[in-house]
């Protein structure tokens, strides 16, 4: 996604690149214990900051794994 201008402050939404939901499909997780053991789960790189409306822009915006 490339975005057209740099806007800065306003309310921020943390993307996950690949989904949230699907690292934890993928790694079984389903206790704390796993989630805090599985390290794909907290890698920063899977991760940017987007206001709403770029967001809402992401191929993968709100969609259920």
């Amino acid at each position: 996604m490339k975005l057209k201008r740099q806007i800065r402050g306003g309310k921020l939404n943390v993307h996950h690149i690949k989904p949230f939901a699907l690292i934890l499909k993928e790694n079984q997780i389903d206790s704390v214990e796993k989630a805090k053991n599985c390290a794909e789960l907290w890698n920063i790189n899977n991760g940017q900051t987007l206001c709403e409306k770029c967001h809402k822009l992401t191929d993968n915006y709100l969609k259920r794994i």
